[in-house]
């Protein structure tokens, strides 16, 4: 409804999964939808379960491009590729647990820049 056609993923375990999942099976009625992988560090998925590492490469190998955001792992690199989505960004999808970490500094960081959210 919103005209967007291009959705940034996280890829971490739960939700950003889940939601990569969702917009997959909606590209099968709407091909023109973009999924674009932002991960943050190599090997991401190393302390995965193995099903969700299953889910997580099947998802990968399915997105239109992979944006990996550094090229190592380092204190930073999860925050920096949330302010990557949101900077890239026009609105924010997100499941808020009301927990501290990086879902809270992603959506304070979204709503200091004005942006449209929607909380599942």
């Amino acid at each position: 409804e919103k005209g967007v056609t291009t959705f940034y993923n996280g890829m971490a375990r739960g939700f950003d999964l889940i939601s990569a999942q969702c917009v997959l099976n909606l590209k099968r009625d709407y091909p023109f939808i973009k999924l674009i992988a932002c991960v943050p560090c190599p090997n991401q998925e190393k302390y995965f379960y193995e099903e969700d590492k299953k889910t997580y490469y099947k998802v990968l190998e399915n997105c239109d491009e992979v944006k990996l955001l550094s090229e190592k792992y380092h204190k930073a690199c999860m925050l920096l590729r949330n302010r990557y989505m949101v900077d890239n960004s026009s609105y924010l999808i997100a499941y808020d647990r009301g927990d501290d970490g990086g879902t809270e500094y992603t959506l304070k960081y979204a709503r200091d820049k004005d942006m449209q959210i929607f909380l599942i």
